[in-house]
């Protein structure tokens, strides 16, 4: 309820129906909820990729990824692209402020409907804090996501826009311990689960989402990691840096696409069969492929435990973050 109050919704949706042209519109349910989502399948290639892109605070998610260009990104690069309003943002209809359920929602949807699908998340700012804590979830079904302007902390929010609140939040911390929970991106960062790497988008000159932020999520990630920043203000890293932004995210993600002897499927059927603590070492395994020259001729047998023991006492694989 606090977090209501203090954290106000922001700009009125307008309609812009022109930009749906090629996209399927589906507006799923649960109980009272009903969540808009646009899905391009970009027929043009037979692809089982999938990004779901998840909106800013000050955005619906046509008006941002649609006019911005981060669709089209991933378009051109043979991706098909779901698009989708969290309720209360553009034709999302205002139920709650349970924005992970939202998350939920869709990905539970994408995956029903293309069960064979690899799928990315690729959350911004508000977006990206909410990527973050569904894939603290064991049925997340995100292989890696990216991380794009994310605060560490809500409390960081109101501490550079009303200092005030600032003050006010941290007094009904002390008397109320969870009303920060789940708004602390730091900690949830420590319980990513079945996620195969982060990556990490920062700008520099962003005052709200600062680099000093993502380097405490870079430090605090229990998997592969990788911190990129890039020149400009906040949610603006491709517009002002379209060429490295696009080389970034594409490779990221390609990284995981090429090793294609190694299957979510298969690392976790390993993680469930171990007896001892192995996540760590299991989810390392694709990155450290990542990372060896032509990795792609390796021979190994993914159900060895002793390989993935084996593996992550490699001093060398200590740079995967």
């Amino acid at each position: 309820m606090v977090h209501q109050l203090l954290l106000p919704r922001g700009r009125q949706y307008v309609p812009l129906p022109e930009l749906e042209y090629g996209w399927e519109k589906n507006f799923i349910e649960n109980g009272d909820k009903k969540i808009c989502v646009l899905w391009h399948k970009n027929r043009s290639y037979e692809t089982n990729r999938i990004v779901i892109l998840s909106h800013p605070y000050l955005a619906d998610a046509k008006s941002f990824f649609l006019i911005r260009g981060h669709a089209e990104m991933y378009l051109k690069h043979r991706y098909q692209v779901v698009l989708f309003d969290y309720n209360g943002f553009g034709e999302s209809p205002f139920v709650d402020f349970n924005y992970a359920e939202d998350l939920l929602m869709v990905a539970d949807f994408v995956k029903k409907s293309v069960s064979e699908a690899v799928v990315f998340g690729h959350g911004i700012s508000f977006g990206a804090s909410h990527t973050i804590n569904y894939s603290t979830k064991e049925q997340n079904v995100f292989h890696k996501i990216i991380v794009e302007n994310c605060l560490d902390s809500n409390l960081s929010y109101y501490k550079k826009r009303n200092r005030k609140l600032h003050v006010v939040m941290l007094g009904l911390m002390k008397i109320f311990p969870q009303v920060n929970k789940d708004h602390n991106y730091i900690k949830s960062m420590s319980n990513l689960v079945g996620v195969n790497g982060v990556l990490l988008i920062y700008n520099n000159n962003d005052d709200l989402t600062t680099v000093s932020m993502g380097e405490s999520l870079y430090h605090a990630s229990n998997i592969p990691a990788k911190l990129v920043t890039f020149d400009g203000i906040h949610l603006r890293a491709l517009q002002d840096n379209k060429k490295e932004y696009t080389e970034e995210v594409i490779s990221f993600f390609t990284e995981y696409l090429t090793v294609s002897s190694i299957t979510r499927a298969s690392v976790m059927k390993v993680f469930k069969s171990s007896k001892g603590r192995l996540s760590m070492s299991v989810i390392m395994i694709p990155a450290t492929c990542f990372l060896i020259p032509n990795s792609s001729k390796l021979a190994f047998s993914i159900n060895s435990l002793a390989l993935v023991n084996a593996i992550s006492t490699l001093p060398s694989f200590v740079g995967l973050r």
